[in-house]
This record gives C-alpha cells, structure tokens and sequence, in this order.
C-alpha cells in the first residue's frame, strides 16, 4: 500500500537495510566514477562561456563534488573590509539528494542548502533569525562576474563554475548579504499599500509549494503579477514596484559597470517548471576572499556600489507581530479545500424526527402517519408549480426515510419490548442495555469490530431470509455496507461451524453439548467473538437452520478492486475453524504486473479454486438420480464476480446429466449439471440493474438450483433502492420468489408490478390525483416494511433514537503543499524501521508455520494489514505534521537528538507544562514551527478564534486533536510562543496524567459549574489540546464551536467521535466547524485518505465551499 515500505512487497530484509542506510548518511556517499574519472557530467547544466579545454586542465582535482565543503560569506554592512564578513561551511555531501549519482548537479538540493545556511547563521548570529531569501545571495563565475542564485537551476549553474574554477582551494564560496532595513521597510510599505491586490496563481507558480518553509521568496522587489480583477490602485502600485527595480538594477548597473544579469522580469528567471517563485531577488556582490585574487578591485567596487544601494546595514530589531504574520504567509501554502456539511435544514431526515421516533415519547405509528401525511399536504400547497412527475417521485422517495425501515420494532410485537433488539443482543451476547455508541460488537473472522447497528442487520438479515428468503439492505451511502455484508457472511459461517459441532456432541455425548430436547444453556464457554450456541433452545440460532453451499458478490466492475481491498482491510484468513476465503473471478484484475504471488491464488481462474469449489457430485447408482451436495468448508468461500465475468466463470462447473424439470414438478430430465452450489447470492448496487432477469438480477435468479436440494438466499445491496420507481425492487422480488419453496400470495412479484404500472401511468399522467397516489404508496409501503432495513446518517442510536434536527455543521479537509525539503527523505527514513515490522510479519507467519496443515488458511501471510502499518510507522505520521524533527531525530548532537517516543515527550512533560524551553522541542521550536506548513497554517487560523465571540458573547473557544501526544505537547509550547497572551489559556490531555488533572482541564475548558452556580475551576482554558483517545469520545465538548484535526485517523470512527464533540444536540452556536489537516505529499496521509475513499467514509454530505463561507 505505501510503495516504499518495502515490506509490504515482502522483499529480503537484508536488502531493505542496505538500501535504506544510505538514506541518512548521504556524506559517505562514495564517488560513484572512481577516484580517476573526469566529472565530465558537470558540463551538461550549461557553463556559459566556458572554453571545453578549461574543464581537463592541471588545476581539475580528482576528488568529487560531494568531497567538497560549501562556504557561504555573509555581508552585514556591503564594506569593502573582511571585518564586515562572517563565514559559515558545511559539507557538500549534506546536501546530495539520497541514493543519487553525486557528480550531477541536480542531485544537490537547493532547498536544503538554504535551510542549513538558514540555521547555521541563525546559531551564528546569536539566535537571531536571518532568512537568506529576504536577503540577496550569489557567487562570482569564473570571470568575476557576480551571478545571483535563486532557484535549482542557478543554483545547478553555481556549483558547475565554481567546481570546474576552484583552482586548488577545496572550498567553494557562495556570497549572501542581509535585507537591509530600508529594503524591509520597503516590502511592509509595499504589503500595506496592497491589501486588496490578489496574487495571481500562474502555471510558473503552481507547484511552489516545492520548498522548504522557510524559502519565502525576496519580497524586496515583489513580482507584478496581479489577479484579473485588480483595481487602478493596485495597477498603479504594481507600476511602482517594477520602477523600483528597474531603478535599483540601473543604479548597480552604473556605479559597478557590470551587466545587467539577473535584474530582470520574473519570467527570465522563473521558467524552470521545478521551482517557481512568486518573486525576483535583486544581485548580490561577490565577496573579497573570493578564489580569483586578480578581480579584487573589481570586488571592491561592487562591494561599494551594492552599499550604496541597499542604504546601509541591517538593524537587529525585533520582528514585529505584523511583520511575522506577513512572514508566516509565505510560509505555506493551501492546495485546496473539501468541504462536507452535516446536519441542518437540508439534512434528508431533519424534519421527520416524529415519525421516527422508537423509544421516545411514544408516539403511535398511525398518528405519524397522519403527521406525515399532513406534512406532506403542506408540501404540495406551498408547490403548486412543481410537476407531477416531480411531486410523486419526491412523495415516493420520502418513504425510504421512513421509521419503521430501521426493524427495530417488530409488528407482531404488540407491547413494543424491543423483541428484535432483545434477540440480536442475545444471538451475540452482548448486553441489550449497552446502547452506547462506541459498545462495538467483536466478530471472531473479522478483523474490525461493527457497530451495534450493523451487527443488528446481520441479525435481522438472519432471520429474514429464513423467514422470506432474502430482501434489501439499503443503508445510506458510507454507512459501511460493505462490511456489513462481510459480517453476514462471516456470522452465517459461525453457525454452521456451531451446529457441526453440536452434531458431532450429540453424536458422541460427550457432554460439551445439550441434547436434542434438553432444556438450558450450553455447558461448553462461549468462545470470545462467537455466536451464541444453536444447542440451547433459549438461543436465537436455534431457530436458526444453517445454510450450506457458497457465497457470492456480484458487484460493478469498477468496485471489484474496492471490494477485495475491503475484504483484505476487515476479514480475518487467519483463523482455522472459520477457514474463510475468497475467490475472485474478474481476470481484468489480475493483469497487472505489480500483483503478488499470494494474490493471484485468489483468481477464479486456477485451478485449485476451480476444483475447492465443486460440490461432491452424487454418483449415480442403483437409486437412479440424485442431488450434488456442497462441502463443509463451502459456507467460508466468497466468489467475488460481476455479471460481465460469471457466465463464462459458471460455465467451468457445468456437465451433461440428469437435472430437475421446475415445470413437471422436479421431475429428472436430461440436460446441463451444475456443480457450483450457493447458499446466499448478494448484488451491490441494485438499483442500477432493477429489472427482474437483466443484469446482475439476472445473476441471482439465475443461481443454479437445478440439481441440488439448496435454495439460496438473496440480497440486494443499494444506498438508494427505488430512487424513481417502485420497480426498482423487481429484480431481487423476482430472485427471492424463483428460489423460495413457498410464496406469500400478499408480496408477489405480480402485486409488484401492478402497483408499478399504476405508479407509472399516474407518473406520466398530467392530471393531479394526490388520492391515487397516496393508494398506490400505501399499497408499496408493505414491501418496504417486509423486505427492508434502512438506516441514515442521521439515525441516532437509542440515546437519541430520533431522526432530529441538528445545527449545521461544515467540515473541511484542508489540502497543505508539503515542506518538500523533510517530505521526499520521511518514507527513507521510515525504511530503517523496516525491522519493526519484519518483526511483527514474521510474529503472523510463525503462527501459520505452526499450525497443522489441515487446520491453517491457504494463504500463508506475505504482508502486514493496513492497520498495523498504520500502527508500525508511527514516526512517519508525526513527520507528516512536524518536518523539522527529522533533523533532530537524525542529528549527530546527542543533546538534540530525539527519538519521538512516548517515554521520551513524557520526560519532556514537566519543562513544557512550566512553560519552560530547554527541551530540544524549545530549543528549536522556531524551526520545527516553521518548518510545518500544517502548524503555519494553525498559526493563520489562530486569530480568527481570537477575533469571534460566542454565541452567548463569551470568547470563542478551539479543540485540537491529534493522534499524537508529541504533536500535542509542541502544539502547546507553540501557542504559547506565538501568542503569548494566550500562554496561561491552553491545557493539554495527552500522556500520562492524573485524572484530576484531566478534570480540571476540562472543567476549564467547559465552563462547568458547580451547584451553586460558580466555575469549578479557577483557570480558564481556550485552546484545548489532547489526543484523539483521550478527548475524541465521551466528552461534550460545546464551549467550542470549532475543532481541528491535525492528521487523518487511520480509523475513522475515532475522526467521527471528534467532530461530534462539538457536532452535538448540546452545541448552541448556529453553526459547527471541522477542520482536517492534511499534508498533501505525505504517502501515509494519502494511503489513510485512500482507504477512507475506498470505505466510503466520509465526513458528510458534498457541500459548495463559497456557500459554507456564507452559512
């Protein structure tokens, strides 16, 4: 799943440690040419004027350029003294790109010789902050002539001069002068002077997130490129600015007589699709303890020309609070914004929370009725220009929002004791009075536990298709159905495994089972995970056949991949007496070259599946004819195919024989046997194929019964079941009504389709009949009630079993551009942990190796699941968030090196809770700050909380989450930093803390107040800060009316609990906000992202973000 964790490709471990040491000491890299060779390939990033004899002369050394050391002379005042000068070095080798060839320029990044220098002159300079590019850096080629670096490709040009014209020095120098005061009162006059001009985002400047944070561009000379509805004024200041440079370019021009080379229009300069930037740095003179001793006058002069230019030294002042928040702009950048809404007047459910109501004030399924239909008499009164058409389809759709499709109550129980709920409690041992939300059900065979809702549809599916053989789960979109029917199939294949071993007691007595007929509970211990036991008669299976044969998902071609994914993310292959598999017949699927070997045993087309699958053929005798019978392991094999594949796939079982007539009474007669036998048949989606006998319909009706005793049972899998007709049940009816024994004359597939024409001649019919159609509604409303369960977004579990109205809420998952500098070596760096989860895979592949072979699973395991590396790459989630730590985890100095585990942030507790900023976290906060467009991005967003006030005219309050106490603990030291008059407003529930303390906090933070009326607490909390575990269930979190979340949660659930602490029926302020950081270029972020996709996990509905801006 994440391409450069080389486990999950199940590669040598030996090779993955090799490949990756590299990664973090690129200063050992060897000179991949040898110690003899010329770098010749330096000389294809453009030398100018360079004569080729120039390149092969005595003076070329044979050491490489990573064996060089880079200096960099920093110019305080532009004097022509060496006492103006200071010096800092580093290796070249620093800077070569990890695993690249070290003799090509591009190999070498910019951005990380900028952030080194950055550092360097940052300790040098007493810890004064000094951004190079704010300032003007450059070097002199091999002519004298000063060049100005700014981008990869001069920097590229830099390192070719001065490589190949070092002479015998091995230092190359580069030279760089601060913004000069003047210069930076320039830039805020020009920031203030254009507040209302919008930037232009060009192609030249689409990826300029590719930088490191602290590369903001020079804004001495602003780039004029203005957004299409600029003003005059903005015209005007824009003209300004390149008269400003032009000035600035003559004047060096004249006063130094060099040419004009760098002080140009952007476009010169900025082409390089690479690196873009936003801005044009002005030259810089070169330095007088350059390598060419003859051009020092010539120095000299630019020196003094350059002073005269910039007007004097830099003044160390410090940076202004606007100053910084103009910085910080340019610290980051937003890619793009998703924006999701929840709740509110367009919830779907919102306004019928009375004709839902299941355990509340009790109100009688007739008088909803009449309320419903009142409300709907209204509807069409205040409509008179909608269509007939329009009219009926939104009257038709409504009844998908009905109460009674949750089946909790069933009909025949008059005394509403919650019988239905009663017995799925039973059949999974669960207490019937755990209703709370985050009470998840274990299922031995799969493994994600399911919600309490979905482990009540399995039940009810159950028993509905014993009772009726089969009908329709139609939870709404990202409700999970998928797993829910994985948790179908993985139950009903518990049972069968449980009456064999009930049959095999009885048979022997031996006691671990009641007889037949034996009164009381099961003397054997329920195992952890399983069903109850089907040997007791107080037991729900008991009334509970088991359903022999195979299993099938008959799915769009385009969710096989989604499919299978889920099944590898949810199902359990590993456990032996539920023996579980899957078998998937889309051949499309398996053509691609990157598939593992372990995958393709999957394919229905080897021959292994082919033959496992095959039912015992009955072998005619002196009997005559008989029935094939399926295998005992059927029952745990899914076949996972598509209409367009399991015709040619069924034809591989078939053979000449005797099969039963239907129309003569299942009289034998010659024709095609079958040896494929199912026991339940699903379609997902059935709504797009509704006609009884096309498409996957087709599939389900089809199942071959014609030479077995089994009758399958069949679902239809849909979101939105009947969207526009009622027809839309007809395909699966048909299915249920071919396959079943006996037929209930009321729900036939004919009454159907009467009741659909009726329907589609009122439809087209342009005289309005509201009397019709209620008749023909009423008439359909019974096969919804018989063959449907249906939940919503907006169902609330028991707690709050009404469908109610909630505030608006407006969640939205902010896409961030990443620092790239940290980005492109994180999932390196993650690859020296490699061992971590060799350890974990060879713990899963031990256990298989020791289990007999007639018990283990096929499959031997070749990966880790989704989860566990979720779980094993911990640091690269916390990188994804804070960059900068990946030079504190990979430094050399032990006093800064960290190591990002828990114990580790925990010894760091004490100082961070006294505000105290000895720990490496404060010793470079700056950087780890800055250097985290995700934090930049907080560091914007901050002030909009501190602006607001509630709705109550109290101060507006924030909630931050993360998966991560290291993350939370350097969020506090942030805030308490960058806003200090908010540093006593923070409280943290992360690590190990006392639970008075987490008490107290939270008391804090909610305002909560004793019986008397006064604040429990004595501290007032604003910004609250914890990890997703300790503060994202159970909390009532309504003081605050926005929360953020740092990273995507690998586990949704846990993202949906965080949003519900403020999401809640207690939330006052109109409107509720989330939002969810996301770093773009993070391959985990986007893995967790992917797979959220994939489950249809989302945070609600698709939402306009303009209109959000405007609730």
């Amino acid at each position: 799943m994440f391409k450069r964790f080389k486990n999950t490709f199940g590669r040598d471990s030996k090779e993955k440690r090799e490949r990756s040491s590299s990664a973090f000491d690129p200063e050992n890299v060897a000179n991949p040419l040898g110690s003899d060779s010329v770098h010749h390939n330096l000389l294809q990033h453009g030398n100018e004027g360079v004569h080729p004899a120039s390149c092969f002369n005595h003076r070329v050394q044979q050491a490489g350029l990573h064996q060089k050391t880079f200096e960099l002379e920093v110019w305080r005042t532009g004097a022509v003294t060496e006492d103006d000068t200071n010096v800092v070095k580093a290796p070249a080798s620093r800077f070569l790109e990890s695993g690249r060839d070290s003799d090509k320029v591009h190999n070498y990044s910019f951005e990380s010789f900028l952030m080194a220098f950055e550092e360097k002159l940052h300790i040098a300079d007493g810890g004064n902050p000094i951004h190079i590019m704010f300032g003007k850096l450059g070097f002199l080629d091999h002519k004298g002539i000063y060049e100005a670096v700014v981008d990869q490709d001069s920097f590229g040009v830099a390192l070719n001069n001065l490589y190949l014209n070092r002479g015998n020095n091995n230092v190359l120098t580069f030279v760089f002068q601060p913004e000069s005061e003047q210069h930076r009162k320039k830039r805020l006059e020009i920031k203030d002077g254009h507040n209302d001009a919008r930037l232009k985002e060009t192609d030249d400047e689409a990826d300029r997130g590719r930088t490191f944070p602290g590369e903001t561009p020079s804004k001495i000379l602003p780039q004029e490129r203005l957004s299409p509805f600029t003003t005059a004024d903005s015209e005007q200041g824009s003209e300004d600015i390149r008269r400003a440079r032009t000035d600035l370019s003559v004047q060096v021009s004249a006063m130094t007589g060099l040419p004009n080379r760098r002080i140009s229009p952007h476009t010169d300069h900025f082409s390089n699709p690479r690196r873009e930037s936003g801005y044009t740095v002005a030259t810089t003179p070169p330095s007088p303890r350059s390598t060419n001793s003859s051009k020092q006058s010539h120095i000299g002069s630019i020196k003094a020309a350059v002073m005269k230019a910039v007007n004097g030294p830099v003044k160390r002042i410090p940076e202004t609070k606007d100053e910084e928040s103009e910085r910080f702009k340019f610290l980051y950048q937003e890619e793009k914004r998703v924006t999701f809404k929840r709740g509110g007047a367009e919830g779907a459910d919102d306004g019928d929370a009375d004709k839902l109501d299941i355990l509340g004030d009790g109100t009688a399924e007739g008088e909803a009725e009449e309320q419903l239909e009142e409300k709907q008499k209204d509807d069409d009164d205040e409509e008179e220009e909608v269509s007939n058409e329009d009219r009926i389809v939104s009257k038709l759709q409504k009844l998908q929002n009905l109460g009674e499709l949750t089946q909790l109550r069933d009909p025949r129980d008059t005394q509403d004791t919650l019988v239905r709920w009663k017995e799925c409690c039973a059949m999974f041992r669960h207490d019937p009075k755990g209703t709370k939300i985050d009470n998840f059900i274990t299922v031995t065979g799969l493994n994600t536990k399911i919600y309490q809702y979905q482990a009540f549809g399995v039940y009810w599916q159950m028993f509905t298709s014993r009772e009726l053989g089969g009908g329709f789960l139609a939870d709404d979109m990202g409700l999970g159905k998928t797993l829910s029917f994985l948790a179908y199939f993985v139950t009903e294949r518990q049972l069968s495994v449980l009456y064999r071993e009930v049959s095999k007691s009885r048979a022997l007595q031996d006691g671990k089972h009641l007889l037949k007929g034996q009164r009381g509970e099961c003397p054997s211990p329920s195992k952890a995970g399983w069903i109850a036991c089907p040997c007791s008669s107080i037991s729900p299976t008991s009334r509970m056949a088991p359903q022999p044969g195979l299993r099938m998902a008959c799915v769009p071609q385009g969710l096989v991949g989604q499919w299978w994914a889920q099944w590898k993310t949810h199902v359990d292959i590993t456990n032996n007496e539920l023996a579980l598999k899957i078998v998937v017949d889309h051949p499309a699927t398996f053509n691609n070259i990157n598939i593992t070997i372990a995958d393709r045993l999957a394919s229905g087309e080897t021959a292994q599946n082919i033959t496992r699958m095959q039912a015992e053929k009955y072998i005619r005798g002196k009997d005559g004819n008989g029935d094939d019978r399926p295998k005992e392991y059927h029952e745990g094999y899914l076949l996972l195919t598509t209409k367009e594949t399991y015709p040619k796939f069924a034809r591989k079982f078939e053979t000449n024989g005797q099969v039963r007539d239907p129309k003569k009474g299942g009289e034998w007669k010659s024709g095609t046997r079958s040896c494929l036998i199912f026991g339940i048949g699903m379609i997902d989606e059935s709504h797009e194929e509704y006609f009884k006998n096309k498409g996957r319909a087709e599939i389900l009706a089809n199942l071959p019964t014609w030479n077995n005793s089994v009758r399958p049972f069949v679902w239809g899998y849909s979101g939105t079941p009947f969207s526009q007709t009622p027809r839309g049940l007809e395909g699966v009816l048909w299915a249920i009504e071919k396959h079943s024994v006996t037929h209930d004359t009321d729900f036939k597939w004919e009454k159907l389709d009467a009741i659909c024409k009726e329907y589609d001649s009122q439809v087209k019919s342009n005289k309005r009949d509201d009397e019709a159609v209620k008749q023909i509604l009423a008439a359909f409303k019974p096969f919804l009630g018989k063959f449907m369960i249906r939940r919503t977004a907006e169902t609330e579990w028991f707690e709050s079993q009404s469908l109610i109205k909630k505030q608006p809420h407006i969640h939205q998952d902010v896409y961030i551009k990443p620092n790239e500098t940290f980005d492109a070596l994180i999932p390196a760096f993650e690859a020296k942990f490699d061992s971590e989860r060799d350890a974990v895979l060879e713990q899963l592949q031990g256990k298989w190796d020791n289990f007999p072979d007639s018990r283990r699973s096929d499959i031997r395991p070749t990966r880790l699941g989704f989860n566990a590396i979720c779980k094993t790459s911990w640091r690269s989630r916390i990188l994804a968030t804070f960059p900068y730590l990946f030079k504190l985890v990979t430094s050399d100095e032990a006093a800064d090196r960290l190591t990002l585990t828990g114990e580790e942030v925990q010894s760091f507790k004490s100082a961070i809770d006294k505000k105290e900023f000895n720990t490496p976290y404060g010793k470079h906060l700056r950087q780890i700050v800055e250097g985290s467009p995700k934090c930049v991005w907080l560091y914007t967003f901050i002030p909009q909380i501190l602006s607001q006030k509630d709705v109550s005219g109290n101060d507006q309050k924030l909630v931050i989450l993360t998966n991560f106490p290291q993350v939370a603990f350097l969020l506090k030291l942030f805030i308490q930093k960058y806003f200090p008059e908010e540093k006593e407003r923070v409280g943290v529930i992360a690590g190990r803390m006392k639970a008075s303390e987490k008490a107290e906090i939270i008391n804090a933070f909610t305002d909560a107040m004793d019986l008397k009326g006064k604040r429990k607490s004595k501290t007032d909390v604003r910004f609250l800060i914890g990890t997703s575990r300790l503060l994202g269930v159970g909390l009532q979190l309504t003081r605050a009316s926005n929360i953020v979340l740092m990273e995507p949660d690998n586990e949704f659930v846990r993202e949906m609990q965080a949003y519900a602490r403020v999401h809640r029926i207690g939330q006052r302020n109109p409107l509720s906000r989330s939002y969810r950081l996301i770093d773009s270029g993070s391959e985990i972020e986007e893995a967790i992202l992917k797979r959220q996709k994939d489950r249809n996990e989302f945070a609600g509905r698709p939402f306009n973000a303009e209109e959000a801006e405007q609730i």
